[in-house]
């Protein structure tokens, strides 16, 4: 599942930047343009990614529980 969710991601990312570059192709933008588009894309992606990480990290306690030393 997390395989399919981290594809849909990527397409997504790559959808939304080309249709931003091309966007600013026919708006005419120089290559400074285009990269800060890129820029800009990435970071919003980079910092999605990162909140879905520390989300599913902390998570992890209800999937590995931690064992205690008590006997039973």
């Amino acid at each position: 599942m997390i395989i399919i969710f981290t594809f849909g991601i990527v397409a997504l990312f790559g959808l939304i930047l080309y249709l931003l570059v091309d966007g600013a192709q026919r708006l005419g933008l120089s290559t400074g343009g285009y990269i800060a588009i890129f820029v800009v894309v990435s970071g919003i992606f980079a910092w999605l990614v990162k909140r879905i990480s520390d989300t599913a990290s902390s998570m992890s306690h209800y999937w590995f529980p931690e064992e205690s030393d008590d006997q039973d």
